[in-house]
């Protein structure tokens, strides 16, 4: 299959150990924030060789056989060296432009700023402000949120983003790390009714919901129907024109892919099928696959014209004025 002019990918990340805290590297399997420390040490004491360590520790422990050695790869180094592994990484799989979503900070430099889009923590934005008196200092290129942990943005970030037309990419799945809190209350700060809420007192944001519910949600939906957060991100899509999604870690698309793009293809060919997005959330997902797998993956199973239009088309659009 011929490849897309120019594919970016709407969601990918840069997480050493240094930007991030614990609970978002290794939370995702349940590992505490002190045995994150121990695992750092660990890597730092011994190198590469403690991976397999660090695996033996999770089975043992946490009963999860996990290969974590790419991931760890991503985690356990610099700034420097995590840019430059996601660079090789997309030369690998052909993807020529990625939006990054810092997770914590955003107070670090990047190399290739040309092919990387930087999308401003939230909370570093929220930190900013509270030390300027309320001045967040040049308009961002674009936000990124993640509501599990604290909510939806504040009004200040979400008016600032609807007046200067910054677009914002926001975690919107049952999936993911909650924090100190339930489950339940977390997919609560999160869910697609926050967002109805904040979209009515700000009809004009620019706002790509990350995960599209997730992808159980989003493949049952488009399969049959089903209620869940896909069915309430399609109704805010049909009621507010700038409602985006992306598809980053549909794992199915991998594991089930008959079933993941029947669904996939229906999303397109609906009438908001001009604003879903490709995405991948590496590195988290290289526990599973390589980069190179999942994008492969979409352009075995998608047509030329329904690639173009959500690795290319519509991310240009979302992207206005930011490539």
């Amino acid at each position: 299959m011929q490849i897309a002019e120019e594919i970016i990918s709407i969601h990918t990340h840069i997480t050493p150990h240094d930007l991030i805290d614990a609970e978002i590297s290794f939370g995702r399997y349940g590992v505490s924030p002190k045995m994150v420390d121990i695992f750092v040490d660990l890597y730092k004491a011994i190198g590469i060789g403690a991976i397999k360590h660090i695996e033996d520790i999770l089975e043992e422990v946490y009963g999860k056989d996990i290969n974590i050695a790419e991931f760890a790869r991503n985690f356990f180094t610099s700034i420097e060296n995590a840019e430059e592994r996601l660079i090789k990484d997309m030369d690998e799989a052909g993807i020529s432009k990625a939006v990054v979503l810092d997770v914590l900070t955003s107070d670090y430099e990047i190399k290739h700023s040309d092919r990387l889009i930087r999308f401003t923590s939230e909370y570093y934005m929220r930190d900013l402000m509270k030390k300027n008196d309320g001045d967040y200092g040049p308009v961002p290129v674009g936000i990124k949120s993640y509501p599990k942990m604290r909510g939806i943005p504040t009004d200040e970030i979400l008016e600032m983003a609807q007046d200067f037309k910054v677009p914002i990419v926001a975690h919107c799945s049952k999936g993911g790390i909650h924090g100190n809190q339930t489950a339940s209350a977390s997919n609560k700060l999160a869910s697609p009714a926050q967002w109805a809420i904040a979209l009515e007192k700000y009809p004009g944001l620019i706002v790509c919901l990350a995960h599209a519910g997730g992808c159980t949600d989003f493949v049952n939906y488009w399969t049959d129907g089903s209620s869940g957060w896909m069915k309430d991100i399609y109704t805010l899509m049909t009621t507010y024109p700038f409602v985006y999604v992306d598809v980053s870690y549909h794992d199915m698309a991998v594991h089930n892919p008959d079933r993941y793009f029947s669904a996939l293809k229906k999303a397109i060919h609906s009438e908001i099928g001009n604003r879903i997005m490709f995405g991948d959330d590496r590195p988290f997902m290289l526990v599973e696959y390589t980069l190179k797998q999942w994008v492969d993956s979409f352009k075995e199973h998608l047509t030329i014209g329904e690639w173009n239009i959500i690795c290319n088309k519509n991310p240009k659009v979302f992207l206005k004025g930011l490539l």
